[in-house]
């Protein structure tokens, strides 16, 4: 099988917040740091309850209010020591990660808020993480993967980038490069029956496809997306969670096996923003 000289690979891994502390993350990546660096989709301010239980910390249970990142500051300092050192790059997670409960149904916050709250809080969110730890956002990833067409004029009014696809029809603001765009990824999922593997340009924003790292996770499935996408020179982008990944110890040797396999194949190790250069 003839490969390409490189193709491009990152690690994006979620919810990192307020709860989140420094040394789950080096539990997980110490010895990763050194040869991919991982982009973190960081929440601003933090819910602590998701879907009707305490959602990232189970001791802080009575805690019902908003978590800022800044109230933790031992990883505030870790994190703008990463990014000095070039180890990581931050997205932005949403808001809060919160979940509203809507006949029947656990809702993500960027479908169930409205166009005008996302507005405020996503362009907040944005300027606070960029102040508080020195840096530039580029990328937007929607808490449990699920945004709407008035997510998607926020992000673009903010010029971020969206790690995510596009679903069913009518998710996103309607435009000619958004229907070139889907009707390019439905037409590969039907040829192919897999998820379009190249950067979408809906326009004012672009989107690529991450492929999920859980427990739940097909093993094969994804090792055959990996060498997929080194054979056509796709970027493949990696999304797990580190408190996953520490409480399911067999996660963190498939991420280790993913890792080493990319690079053998070929892969240029990168942060998730530099996927959609062309």
């Amino acid at each position: 099988m003839t490969m390409p000289k490189k193709f491009l690979f990152a690690i994006r891994d979620d919810d990192i917040s307020f709860y989140t502390h420094p040394e789950e993350l080096v539990t997980v990546y110490k010895n990763i740091w050194n040869i991919v660096p991982v982009s973190f989709s960081v929440i601003p301010f933090v819910a602590p309850f998701g879907q009707g239980h305490p959602h990232f910390r189970r001791d802080d249970s009575l805690n019902k209010s908003l978590k800022p990142l800044d109230e933790n500051q031992e990883l505030v300092r870790f994190l703008q020591n990463l990014l000095k050192e070039n180890k990581i790059e931050v997205m932005l997670h949403g808001y809060s990660h919160e979940y509203k409960k809507i006949r029947g149904k656990w809702v993500a916050e960027c479908i169930w808020k409205s166009g005008k709250q996302l507005r405020e809080e996503i362009m907040k969110g944005k300027r606070y993480l960029e102040n508080l730890l020195r840096t530039k956002i580029k990328v937007f990833v929607p808490p449990s993967n699920r945004i709407n067409s008035k997510g998607i004029q926020v992000i673009e009014e903010d010029r971020m980038n969206l790690s995510g696809i596009l679903g069913p029809w009518g998710d996103r603001p309607f435009s000619l490069a958004y229907l070139r765009a889907w009707i390019r990824r439905w037409s590969y999922w039907l040829q192919y029956k897999g998820p379009y593997p190249y950067i979408l340009d809906l326009g004012r924003h672009k989107e690529l496809v991450a492929y999920s790292l859980t427990p739940s996770t097909d093993w094969r499935k994804l090792m055959k997306r990996l060498e997929l996408c080194a054979r056509i020179g796709a970027p493949f982008v990696v999304a797990t969670h580190y408190w996953e990944v520490n409480e399911h110890l067999e996660l963190k040797d498939k991420l280790y096996q993913l890792v080493k396999l990319a690079i053998d194949l070929g892969a240029k190790p990168v942060k998730v923003s530099v996927c959609y250069r062309k």
